[in-house]
């Protein structure tokens, strides 16, 4: 059972909605802002949306490691667009409009990513499709092959995907079923992340409590194991966040 965890209400900053260029697709994402022009990306996992990661986003932010700026993924939190991803660079896409957006507001000097369970294979999608280097890349409990999954987390029940998200925990706001084509889409070829990862500095995180995933078993830069951390734990809990700020920081200034 996953446990229950409370934001901080006062440290969740407001989303900031924008259209895409051609005015076809309204966005969001929530800025945290610092003395640093370095930025961090956050990637969401399944089932909810930016706002979970507040806590790990806002101490960032306050150490001054980096700016920090989460996206909603298409069809989550204040996105509400249909969870169709029609085209192979469509998440690309999105990544772009989001990031002209920023760049319009303030200053972007060094660009680094992370992303938490199955946000890691969103930000992997966008790296695989265009060959980006980033400085560097956090991989958060990871969750990039299906084997990894816990059979009791993700089943598959005809033409969609549903989540056994804890009713202890539902809000009315999360999505617990997903279109096949929409976790398909997601899929990587080990080739593809064996080229994405030699190319960019990365840096795995797992927890040791972890309810959902098996852990993931690559060779990276730093890899740390956190025993105490549950999955969500792993980016909501301080002691938790403490250690993977003391990580990014240790990268951000070395």
């Amino acid at each position: 059972m996953m446990k229950l965890y409370k934001l901080p209400i006062k440290k969740i900053n407001p989303p900031i909605h924008f259209e895409s260029r051609d005015r076809t697709n309204k966005m969001s994402y929530r800025y945290y802002p610092c003395l640093s022009t370095h930025t961090i990306v956050l990637f969401h996992g399944l089932v909810s949306s930016s706002i979970y990661l507040t806590s790990l986003a806002h101490r960032i932010a306050e150490r001054n490691i980096a700016q920090v700026i989460v996206p909603d993924m298409r069809g989550h939190g204040e996105d509400h667009r249909e969870l169709s991803w029609a085209k192979p660079y469509s998440a690309l896409q999105d990544f772009e409009e989001m990031m002209i957006q920023f760049k319009s507001r303030t200053a972007v000097e060094k660009l680094s990513m992370l992303g938490h369970s199955f946000g890691t294979r969103w930000m992997l999608k966008l790296l695989e499709t265009e060959n980006l280097k980033m400085e560097s890349l956090y991989l958060v409990a990871p969750c990039i092959f299906d084997q990894q999954i816990s059979p009791d987390w993700l089943r598959l029940n005809g033409t969609e995907y549903k989540v056994n998200w804890p009713d202890g925990l539902r809000t009315a706001q999360e999505r617990v079923e997903y279109p096949v084509s929409y976790i398909d889409y997601f899929k990587i070829e080990k080739e593809k992340l064996n080229v994405v990862l030699n190319r960019n500095s990365v840096h795995t995180i797992e927890a040791g409590q972890d309810e959902i995933l098996s852990p993931l078993g690559i060779e990276s830069k730093t890899s740390l194991m956190i025993e105490s951390a549950s999955h969500m734990g792993l980016v909501i809990e301080p002691s938790s966040i403490n250690l993977l700020c003391d990580v990014i920081e240790k990268n951000t200034l070395a």
